[in-house]
């Protein structure tokens, strides 16, 4: 439960259905994927439990992601891509999205920004 100070901030837990859901992937494959039980990232969906690092980390190598992006939301433009691309195809768009959106991470936290 959280309370009325901190209600407005996303945990990083937050994004997991809104990845999943841009991705078009199931909780029972993120579990096949990630390693993690399929009951805890129903859980941590529902904002039922929160996920130590450890988690995050196995779920970002889930969905082929690197271990920050599940700080931040999926970007917009991922999903309409998605929503285009045959599914055979979602693969490689999701790992250069990832590439460019680790390339960007690291060079924010190398300038400070």
């Amino acid at each position: 439960m959280q309370d009325a100070d901190t209600k407005h901030f996303k945990q990083p837990t937050d994004f997991i259905r809104e990845w999943r859901k841009t991705i078009g992937m199931t909780q029972t494959e993120l579990s096949r994927l990630s390693g993690v039980d399929q009951s805890s990232i129903s859980r941590y969906e529902k904002g039922e439990y929160i996920a130590d690092l450890q988690k995050l980390y196995q779920l970002a190598q889930g969905f082929g992601l690197p271990y920050n992006a599940l700080l931040f939301s999926p970007p917009p433009s991922l999903s309409r891509l998605l929503s285009i691309l045959p599914r055979e195809h979602h693969a490689v768009a999701i790992s250069l999205v990832a590439e460019v959106l680790e390339a960007t991470l690291v060079s924010s936290s190398k300038n400070g920004d």
